[in-house]
């Protein structure tokens, strides 16, 4: 009986662990994100929009726009469009293409950048949902943990 009370403590403090982990890393992303809200933004163009399909097993879309854009007399160009890290990846081809439907090649677009970091740059500023379910999770994988400490009176 005590080593199975070992073990399913075990089990709370690694809910426990796994939910500090994912609020915090996902409330940075979410602050991240927020930030992007206030960045500047100049004028740019589409260089090209595609759809690429994930190699492996997983089929997976991923919404590609390439731009530029000059700050300072430095030509940058950058494929980000939401999110400060990585792509946005879809389930559905349909729904990969619908994502980039308005960036069509030499459209003029809005780039958003990091004052900081001009070469830091996305199209679609703001919070993304991604980031959000990483701090939900994390919420729930804390408020488990929690009621199942209260409920079993494991302290």
């Amino acid at each position: 009986m005590a080593k199975e009370q070992i073990s399913f403590r075990g089990v709370v403090r690694l809910f426990l662990a796994i939910g500090v982990g994912m609020l915090i890393s996902g409330g940075y992303l979410l602050y991240r994100d927020w930030e992007t809200r206030s960045w500047p933004s100049i004028s740019g163009k589409v260089l090209s929009a595609h759809v690429t399909r994930s190699p492996g097993a997983r089929i997976r879309f991923y919404a590609i726009v390439t731009y530029e854009y000059g700050i300072g007399g430095h030509r940058y160009v950058n494929d980000r469009r939401r999110g400060r890290w990585g792509q946005p990846i879809y389930n559905l081809q349909g729904n990969a293409e619908y994502a980039i439907w308005d960036y069509k090649p030499d459209k003029p677009v809005l780039v958003f950048y990091d004052p900081k970091n001009p070469a830091d740059t996305l199209l679609e500023p703001g919070l993304t949902l991604g980031n959000a379910i990483i701090a939900i999770l994390g919420i729930m994988f804390l408020g488990i943990s929690s009621i199942i400490t209260i409920e079993t009176d494991l302290d």
